[in-house]
């Protein structure tokens, strides 16, 4: 959010680091907290880098409450005012997403997705087709090895990112390799691939669905997202809190899971983004596609 737009357009007194206000701190702005009481003074600080409010005595504010309470107004229209001045402006540290290439970014070799690559996709429910022409999906030559690693019998996934292939990963359709996932070489990445997040910017709404793994971005729609994982980085979670005013979390319904899942709901709404946990039944690249659609047109309704 562009707080400092918005308490200039809303003739907000504040102050920053370098106002001189005792409560103020490089990279934040302050004004007196509308909460509680006591000493006067800016306790009320909103960080620049990580978007959200709070207050050094009473505490993390989610972002429409403190607007509804500057302005008098309600939570819907408080919504729409951070949502204005969220679209004007998202702020994303360049050092997040840093270029760490050190050799040249190549794909293994590759060719068109094959009849094996596509046995396989088609047994999990997966079109091949939609796949090649969506996601760029594409299966690995016979003779497919990068820095001695060799990518073999593997389904090879770009990862794109503002536009360009930044780096990949990869999926053993065989069965047979003990490693199902090989990621890209982290001396070839463009963008390393924990420092982003899998899916289609453009095709983003202010709600998220987000997901651990590619399989289930394929299978929940353009306006999902995958974290690559459980673990994220704060780097992510910076990136979630400053793209979306409401995520969904549909991670794998195993027990770590479920905590990670939990904890990425407490870290966004710390940073005043309104998140749930959906809970499954199963993977969310195990449901049916009809069962994937139905489950997302409710979450976006």
């Amino acid at each position: 959010m562009d707080v400092i737009r918005f308490y200039q357009d809303f003739h907000i007194e504040y102050g920053d680091g370098g106002s001189g206000e005792k409560h103020c701190r490089p990279g934040w702005a302050n004004i007196p907290c509308p909460f509680c009481t006591g000493n006067p003074g800016m306790h009320l600080g909103y960080s620049l880098d990580d978007n959200y409010f709070r207050c050094w005595r009473c505490g993390w504010k989610p972002s429409w409450l403190v607007i509804s309470q500057l302005l008098g107004i309600s939570r819907s229209r408080a919504e729409e005012i951070i949502q204005k001045y969220r679209k004007s402006h998202r702020r994303v540290k360049e050092k997040d997403t840093p270029v760490v290439l050190s050799k040249e970014f190549t794909l293994p070799r590759n060719m068109p997705l094959n009849y094996p690559a596509r046995r396989y996709l088609m047994s999990r429910g997966f079109d091949p087709d939609v796949l090649e022409r969506v996601w760029d999906v594409r299966v690995s030559a016979p003779v497919s090895q990068l820095d001695n690693i060799n990518f073999k019998n593997r389904i090879i996934i770009p990862i794109y990112w503002k536009g360009g292939i930044v780096s990949f990963q990869t999926r053993d359709y065989t069965g047979k390799s003990k490693v199902k996932y090989i990621s890209c070489p982290e001396n070839r990445e463009i963008i390393h691939h924990k420092n982003i997040i899998y899916g289609f910017s453009e095709c983003w709404g202010d709600i998220g669905i987000c997901v651990e793994g590619v399989f289930d971005v394929w299978r929940m729609g353009t306006r999902s997202f995958a974290t690559f994982g459980i673990e994220l980085k704060r780097s992510q979670i910076r990136l979630i809190s400053n793209t979306f005013r409401k995520v969904y979390i549909l991670f794998d319904p195993d027990t770590e899971a479920k905590k990670r899942a939990k904890k990425l709901s407490a870290e966004l709404k710390f940073r005043g983004v309104d998140s749930e946990k959906i809970l499954l039944d199963s993977d969310p690249a195990d449901l049916s596609q009809k069962e994937a659609d139905i489950l997302i047109s409710k979450l976006l309704k």
